[in-house]
């Protein structure tokens, strides 16, 4: 549930002040466990997307039998829930107008306690992680998944040189710092069904293990029928951190 901690180690909260942050993060969200400073690794990885010094990891998986969005909306529910350093976002100093300020002599020339922080976001809904449904990435997706098919359908790595070019280096405060793809099968067009998936994410709060517990734990969500009736709507929305948050 959302009431689960977010944190992994002790922090001197005083050392980061909540005033570059409000109201964005909150005393009350830092004091449930639901934001906190970035550690030293997850930080670094923070200021490398700032950057733009890399832009993504991914992994792709096939599924036995093919889902539907809105058992893939379930089953991400309940992961959420259970895992809530999914549902988290990172937010910047001087948010939003944060590159402005991580590109301004006052940065550079300041010393400062330079961890941004990290919070549960305040509502996600399906469209916020999947990627075929964000407009902005609409022309790119298309072009990976007609290379995919024109490779038969195989997880090649002409896919996976287009799937390097998706990047999270904005923080917009609101999704989190991952995505899923779904990719076509034969049979599968304009079915709204899907067996192969991509996971996509910076480093910030995730790497290759972490991409790899994503799917089991996708895969164990999806069999549990609980899971797949548990809180789900017609507009598709995963978590709502002011109803949630005492689940």
């Amino acid at each position: 549930c959302l009431h689960s901690e977010v944190q992994r180690i002790p922090y001197n909260f005083d050392m980061t002040s909540l005033e570059e942050y409000e109201p964005y993060v909150t005393q009350d969200m830092v004091d449930r466990g639901h934001a906190r400073p970035l550690d030293l690794l997850e930080d670094y990885f923070a200021m490398l997307l700032r950057q733009r010094m890399y832009r993504n990891f991914n992994m792709y998986a096939e599924l036995s039998q093919t889902i539907t969005k809105a058992q893939l909306s379930s089953a991400f529910r309940s992961m959420l829930l259970q895992y809530p350093i999914l549902a988290c976002t990172v937010i910047p100093k001087k948010f939003p107008n944060y590159e402005t300020f991580y590109n301004s002599e006052e940065f550079y020339n300041t010393p400062y306690y330079n961890r941004d922080y990290v919070k549960v976001s305040q509502r996600i809904d399906l469209h916020d992680v999947l990627l075929n449904e964000q407009l902005e990435h609409k022309e790119l997706v298309e072009e990976i998944c007609a290379q995919f098919i024109e490779d038969n359908y195989e997880y090649t790595g002409k896919t996976v040189e287009l799937l390097g070019a998706i990047s999270f280096s904005k923080f917009d405060g609101r999704r989190p710092n991952w995505r899923v793809l779904c990719l076509p099968s034969p049979g599968e067009k304009g079915t709204e069904v899907f067996s192969k998936l991509v996971y996509i994410s910076n480093h910030c709060l995730s790497d290759g293990i972490s991409g790899v517990n994503f799917f089991k734990d996708l895969t164990r969500f999806l069999t549990e029928k609980e899971s797949l009736s548990q809180g789900h709507n017609d507009d598709y929305n995963i978590i709502d951190y002011l109803e949630d948050q005492d689940n």
